[in-house]
Order: structure tokens, then C-alpha cells, then sequence
């Protein structure tokens, strides 16, 4: 499924909304992966193009679909549509929407989406890493 960002954003600060989200995020020189177990042998895979740049652009594309992994090193088939491929996406544009972004010292904050504290971004995977290990983000 395709998407755009609905508005401009850090790359860094993308990184940090994809965490909260629950992905496992990599930064390639172009664009964003980011990658979400769903199932038994499936995996949301997320791409987000930068273009090379540090600020994400309004309206860059976004590729969003589940992976079906049948053998590790090998080509795969993937799913382009699907009812979870829809929520996955509207909360990605909803978060991106509604992050709140405050620069201290050249670090952006962050809030953690289970229990609400405010912290510098590249120290949020590691404290839901440490202290929420098997809870998911809630929601609205």
C-alpha cells in the first residue's frame, strides 16, 4: 500500500516515531526501512524516501506491505493490500500527525507512548527496551 507524510519532518525524528511504533528501524542514504513482526513467518516492511536529505519532504512516498518469509535468504512473496496493511498505515500518518517536537540542545524529545515521559529521541529505544520490554505503545 502506498501512503504519503502528511507533513514535514526530521529523519532523526522519523526514526524515533517509527520506534515508538514498535519497529526495528535502519537508515539507508535515500530512505527509511523499518520492519514489524506481525505473525507466524510475516514482517510489515515500511519504506520512507529522504531523498538524501536530513528533513523528510510533505507528501514523500511511502511503501507499506507485509512480508511473507518462507526461508531465510531467499526471494519472498509479500502482500500489497490487507485490513492490517490499512491500520498500520493510518496510525503511521496519525502518529506523524500528532508528534510534538521540541529541539534542546540540538536533541529532539520525544514522549513515550506507554507511560508518557519526556526524553531526548535517541534514548527512547532504549527505555522501552529496559522498562516497558513486552508492552504495547497504546493508542489515540
Amino acid at each position: 500500500m502506498f501512503g504519503a507524510v502528511p507533513k514535514r519532518i526530521l529523519v532523526a525524528n522519523l526514526e524515533v516515531v517509527l520506534a515508538s511504533l514498535g519497529y526495528r528501524v535502519a537508515r539507508e542514504p535515500f530512505q527509511v526501512v523499518a520492519f514489524k513482526h506481525v505473525g507466524q513467518k510475516q514482517r510489515l516492511h515500511l519504506k520512507i524516501e529522504t531523498f538524501g536529505g536530513s528533513m523528510v519532504p510533505k507528501d514523500a512516498p511511502i511503501d507499506l506491505h507485509i512480508d511473507i518469509l518462507s526461508q531465510p535468504m531467499k526471494y519472498h512473496k509479500s502482500i500489497a493490500f490487507d485490513a492490517k496493511i490499512a491500520g498500520e498505515m493510518e496510525a503511521l500518518e496519525e502518529a506523524i500527525n500528532t508528534s510534538e517536537w521540541r529541539v534542546r540542545g540540538g536533541d529532539s524529545i520525544a514522549t513515550c507512548p506507554v507511560c508518557g515521559k519526556e526524553m531526548g529521541g535517541r534514548f527512547l529505544g532504549g527505555h522501552l527496551k529496559i522498562n516497558h520490554p513486552k508492552r504495547k505503545p497504546r493508542r489515540g
